[in-house]
């Protein structure tokens, strides 16, 4: 976080979602807003007001989890941290895509940040997520 920011912030959220089926395609190296929809960044959203909602009410639901979405699957995960002074922090997540066809797929995210008077901001990605690859392991 930077630090000469006016809000400050007493814990930060974050959501990773990386569907099954919608690969991505060579070549295509779509940077910020622009590669996401707006439904997407939506849906993101809400799933990320209910995660602190959860939290604050003291129902923990972070970690993995896989959903369907029809024919195709999806994983997410969820992460939190409390910022230090400097306005750093860590946490760790893993996105189990085990079960994914070999291919190229983009991890979309988005994050939050709830202040010290418990107002929720949105924080908008600058970048649409990096890319991974799913390959066929090697035999012998």
């Amino acid at each position: 976080m930077p630090p000469k920011l006016l809000v400050k912030s007493t814990k930060l959220y974050c959501i990773l979602h990386v569907p099954c089926g919608q690969r991505q395609a060579p070549g295509n190296s779509h940077s910020g807003y622009e590669a996401w929809k707006d439904d997407e960044i939506v849906e993101m959203n809400q799933k990320l007001f209910c995660l602190v909602l959860d939290s604050a009410a003291g129902k923990r639901r972070i970690g993995m989890r896989s959903r369907g979405h029809g024919n195709s699957r999806a994983v997410e995960t969820f992460m939190d941290f409390r910022p230090n002074e400097k306005g750093q922090g860590f946490s760790h997540c893993s996105l189990d895509v085990s079960n994914f066809p070999v291919g190229s797929y983009r991890i979309k995210w988005h994050s939050c940040l709830v202040d010290s008077q418990d107002s929720y901001w949105s924080l908008l990605p600058f970048n649409s997520g990096p890319v991974f690859f799913v390959i066929k392991p090697r035999v012998g």
